[in-house]
């Protein structure tokens, strides 16, 4: 859960004041602090402090969170942009391979097939007949067994 900047003041200010109990308010009742009603439970150096730590860009973070620098942070961006470009440059690559093995399937297929209707064929009536040495021997050209 994200804290407002007066949440965080006044975290920091009950932590600093449970840790070293800086100042006790009934002695400065007319600081800036007590004026402008800003002092709650804790005392109004706690406060101060915690301000200033605010203003100096300390903040609380939430669980679970994580803190990069600029630096850190473009790197990530562009480690992870090359690695975006390198998985597209792949995944063309793939589907280019993919298209091709198609190609080669389907036109080894068209040779296997003609070259099996050749084989069949008889030429003196213009039949299709199987002719099982054929088979066999365009099984050896290919190096397939069938069964």
């Amino acid at each position: 859960m994200k804290m407002t900047e007066k949440q965080q003041i006044e975290e920091m200010a009950k932590k600093i004041y449970k840790s070293a109990k800086i100042c006790d308010c009934r002695l400065c009742q007319d600081c800036e602090y007590h004026k402008k009603g800003k002092v709650g439970k804790y005392s109004c150096q706690c406060i101060a402090i915690a301000e200033e730590l605010i203003n100096q860009g300390y903040r609380k973070i939430d669980e679970g969170a994580v803190v990069l620098t600029k630096e850190e942070y473009e790197s990530l961006k562009n480690e992870s942009a090359d690695i975006a470009k390198d998985y597209q440059e792949m995944a063309k690559f793939y589907d280019e391979k993919c298209e091709e093995l198609d190609q080669a399937r389907k036109e080894t297929a068209k040779e296997i097939l003609q070259e099996l209707y050749d084989a069949c064929k008889d030429d003196t009536y213009g039949q299709v007949v199987v002719d099982f040495s054929a088979l066999e021997s365009l099984a050896k050209q290919y190096g397939v067994e069938v069964e």
